[in-house]
């Protein structure tokens, strides 16, 4: 989804008074933007499946068994990197070292890359009991007070959570515009949050809005890794986190999946909800009942030129928050379809420091 050389900043235009809808304009010389429907076997996260070729990925041996390290990759600014992506402010020319950083960006490579941890955990739902891996990580600052935030970010249909750890300029990074998906932790990460990002089921998609869970969440598998993940957040699993500061975010059944934890869960303070709605819309389907006015503030990011899940089935949830006067915020792409666009990691960084 981006093409490094040449590509521009994004800057926000002024939000619209009446919706909170920020419109991402600027230099459009950027990345080509994947639009519509992809092409076959290819799966970008889409809510009804499919994306064979994609659902293979795996990441090299060396990243997959990759923990936390102090001995990172120096990465350097580049003039064919996005000073977004890059985090390197260079003024008149003169580079600027970025602070530590569990990630790494290789201009020479084309490559983005976060160190993570694998835990495995037990989840039974009903008879069925089955173990789901969970890929994390913590920053290298020390723990604040009541231990580290947490954004649990939920991935797309189809698309292997590895890929939310690391990223390149070639397909797979073209492809939904991955490249952002890894800067998104990384940012995150940065900006001292833990990252978590669990694995679906192997049907690859989660249970929010699928038949029977939609209707019967309790029942739901995704329902009993969400109890049993908030118990190992709290039980220190993952090292020193605050249970009581969770943030979801995800990309198209992530994004439902991201609704289904704000609307469900307790401790969260703010959602990022991105190229989806509410909880149990899927693509062009979505009705919005009343909602509660303790629905936490929501940040919603979106392609204008969506044609899996139309912009238009978000504008229903985020109108229905702000009829509460429930904290919104929308950043709506005019180029990009069904994908990752590019404001993502600073606008949900952002937003969730916001609210603390």
């Amino acid at each position: 989804m981006v093409a490094l050389a040449g590509c521009g900043s994004v800057d926000l235009a002024p939000a619209d008074a009446e919706s909170g809808e920020v419109a991402a304009t600027g230099d459009t010389s950027g990345p080509p933007e994947f639009e519509d429907t992809p092409g076959p076997g290819a799966d970008l996260g889409f809510p009804d499946g499919g994306g064979e070729d994609l659902a293979d990925a795996r990441p090299s041996d060396d990243l997959a068994d990759a923990g936390p390290s102090d001995d990172l990759a120096d990465a350097g600014p580049s003039d064919d990197l996005p000073e977004d992506v890059a985090g390197v402010d260079a003024p008149g020319g003169e580079d600027v070292v970025s602070p530590p950083s569990r990630c790494a960006v290789d201009a020479a490579e084309g490559t983005i890359t976060c160190d993570f941890e694998v835990a495995t955990i037990e989840v039974t739902a009903g008879v069925l009991t089955e173990s789901r891996e969970v890929l994390w990580q913590v920053p290298l600052t020390a723990p604040p007070p009541g231990g580290y935030p947490v954004a649990i970010l939920f991935h797309g249909t189809q698309v292997p959570a590895e890929l939310q750890w690391e990223g390149d300029d070639g397909a797979l990074g073209e492809l939904g515009g991955l490249w952002y998906q890894v800067s998104v932790v990384k940012e995150l990460l940065d900006a001292g949050f833990a990252v978590l990002t669990p694995r679906s089921q192997v049907i690859g998609y989660w249970n929010t809005n699928a038949v029977p869970w939609s209707a019967l969440w309790d029942t739901a598998p995704d329902h009993a890794l969400m109890v049993e993940l908030i118990a190992r957040i709290a039980s220190g699993t993952f090292g020193d986190l605050d249970v009581d500061r969770l943030y979801p975010g995800g990309i198209s059944s992530g994004g439902y999946m991201a609704s289904r934890v704000a609307l469900t869960y307790g401790g969260v303070k703010a959602a990022a909800v991105h190229s989806a709605s509410y909880m149990t819309c899927a693509a062009a389907f979505c009705v919005v009942p009343e909602l509660p006015d303790t629905h936490p503030p929501t940040l919603f990011l979106h392609g204008q030129l969506d044609a899996v899940v139309p912009v238009l089935t978000m504008e229903l949830y985020r109108d229905a928050l702000n009829d509460l006067g429930v904290a919104t915020e929308t950043v709506v792409d005019p180029e990009v379809g069904h994908a990752w666009i590019p404001a993502s990691p600073e606008a949900i960084r952002d937003w969730f420091l916001a609210h603390p």
